[in-house]
């Protein structure tokens, strides 16, 4: 998820640009997966506009200057199951 927020922050120079987010199916191929979700929240607590491609990509559409609320707290967990994702 850390590797995420940094493609966020790059992105905030920029006036629009729509990243791209491979999320994988999840271990059930259902597209369901514990990363979908927390990408999916994540753009929905910062109000980014999203749209699922398909059941392994988020495409994110992220516009010009702002500040991101996860600047100002690290509470969340950057971790999905056993693995930290850094």
């Amino acid at each position: 998820m850390n590797l995420l927020k940094i493609h966020m922050m790059i992105c905030i120079c920029i006036p629009s640009v729509l990243l791209r987010v491979i999320t994988g199916c999840g271990s059930e191929g259902t597209g369901k997966g514990k990363i979908k979700r927390s990408v999916i929240e994540l753009a929905e607590k910062e109000h980014i506009e999203w749209r699922e491609e398909n059941s392994g990509t988020v495409a994110l559409r992220l516009g010009g200057p702002r500040e991101y609320r996860f600047l100002e707290h690290e509470s969340d967990s950057d971790q999905v199951g056993n693995f930290n994702i850094d």
